[in-house]
C-alpha cells in the first residue's frame, strides 16, 4: 500500500469519528428535550396515582364509619343486640332542625319510659308498646323513606281543600320525625329486651305483660319464623303465669292479643270478653276502662251486637278469673 493510500485510510476514518460524534450528540440534545415531556408524564401518572390514593382513602375511611357504611351480615349470622343505624337523609330532604328536635326528645321519653318500666310502671310499658309498633315496621333505607316521603308530598301537592292540605303536612312531619327517631329508639328497646325477659322470669308481671306485647323485631332475626314462634310460646306462658297468679294483667294481655292477632288468633269477641272480665276482676288500666265505656255507651244496636258476641267468653274468662283466686265484681251483664 502506497503512502497516499494510507493517508487516505486515515482521513476517512476521522471523518467516519467525526459523523458518529455528530449523532449522538444529536441524539443526547433530543434526549434533553424529550425530557420534560417524560417528566411531566410521570408527574400526570403520579397525580393520576394520587388521586387513587385519596379515593381509596376515602373509602378506607367510610368502611370505618358503620354509619356511612353498615356492615352487612350473611342471614345466618345476626348479633344479639343489633345496633340500628340512622338513615341518611333523602336526597335533597334535609331534615329541618324542629324534626331533629321533636325526634331527640322521643328518643329520651323512650329511655326514661324504660327505666319506668323496670319499676312496674305500667302506664310508662303502654306508652312503649305504640312506639315498638311503629319503629318496627318503619323504613330504614334511604330509598324507601324517600318513597314514602314523596308520597305525602305529592298528596300535599294535589290536595283539593286546605284542610286537607294542612293534615297532609302534618302527617309528612309526623314521618319525618318517626323516620329520625326510630333508629335510636330500636337500639333502646334492643338494649333493654333482655332486662325484661329476665323480670318477666323472675316473676315480675308488669315485665311479663310487656313481653307478651313486644313481638320481635323479624327483620333483624336470623330465621323470623323460628323467632315468632319461640316469642309466641314463651308471651302465652308469661301471660298464663299472670293469670294463674291472680294477676288481671294476665287478662288484658290475653284480651289485646285476641283483639290484633298479636300472640293468639285474631277473635274480637273472645278479646272484648276477656278485657271485660280484667276489668270486672280488679284491672286498673284507663285505656281499657275508656275502650269499654264506649261499648257501654254505644246505641242499642251496636251494643246488641257486642253483647250477643262477647257475653259467652266475659262468662268464661270470669269463670277462670274466680278459679284463679281474683275477686270480681261482675259490671258487664248477668252471666
Amino acid at each position: 500500500m502506497s503512502q497516499k493510500q494510507v493517508l487516505g485510510l486515515g482521513v476517512l476514518a476521522v471523518a467516519i469519528i467525526a459523523s458518529i460524534s455528530f449523532l449522538i450528540a444529536v441524539q443526547l440534545t433530543e434526549s434533553d428535550k424529550n425530557e420534560p415531556n417524560a417528566m411531566r408524564d410521570d408527574t400526570a401518572v403520579s397525580g393520576k396515582t394520587s388521586e387513587t390514593a385519596r379515593h381509596l382513602d376515602e373509602i378506607a375511611k367510610t368502611e370505618r364509619n358503620p354509619e356511612a357504611n353498615p356492615t352487612i351480615l350473611p342471614d345466618n349470622e345476626v348479633p344479639a343486640n343489633p345496633v340500628i343505624s340512622k338513615p341518611d337523609a333523602p336526597p335533597g330532604d334535609e331534615v329541618d332542625d324542629p324534626v331533629k328536635t321533636e325526634a331527640k326528645k322521643q328518643e329520651d321519653e323512650v329511655v326514661t319510659d324504660l327505666d319506668l318500666a323496670r319499676q312496674g310502671d305500667i302506664e310508662a310499658v303502654d306508652r312503649l308498646i305504640p312506639q315498638v309498633r311503629s319503629c318496627q315496621h318503619a323504613p330504614r333505607d334511604t330509598k324507601s323513606i324517600s318513597r314514602v316521603l314523596d308520597n305525602y308530598e305529592r298528596m300535599i301537592a294535589g290536595s283539593s281543600s286546605e284542610r286537607a292540605r294542612t293534615n297532609y303536612e302534618l302527617q309528612l312531619h309526623e314521618q319525618k320525625i318517626r323516620f329520625q327517631a326510630c333508629p335510636a329508639i330500636l337500639n333502646s328497646l334492643n338494649t333493654a329486651r333482655e332486662d325484661f325477659e329476665r323480670l318477666a322470669r323472675a316473676g315480675d308481671v308488669v315485665a311479663r305483660y310487656f313481653y307478651a306485647m313486644w313481638p320481635p323485631n323479624l327483620a333483624m332475626e336470623p330465621s323470623p319464623l323460628l323467632a315468632q314462634t319461640e316469642w309466641e310460646l314463651q308471651a302465652k306462658d308469661f301471660t298464663l303465669q299472670n293469670i294463674d297468679s291472680g294477676e288481671p294483667l294476665g287478662l288484658l294481655a290475653l284480651g289485646t292479643s285476641y283483639q290484633y292477632g298479636i300472640f293468639t288468633p285474631r277473635s274480637m269477641p273472645m278479646g272484648i270478653g276477656l278485657l271485660m272480665a280484667a276489668s270486672s276482676c280488679g284491672l286498673v288500666h284507663e285505656p281499657t276502662e275508656q275502650f269499654l265505656q264506649q261499648l257501654i255507651n254505644a246505641n242499642d244496636e251496636e251494643g246488641g251486637i257486642y253483647a250477643a258476641y262477647a257475653q259467652s267468653q266475659f262468662e268464661l274468662a270470669l269463670t277462670v278469673a274466680e278459679q284463679a283466686g281474683m275477686s270480681c265484681n261482675v259490671i258487664f251483664g248477668n252471666p
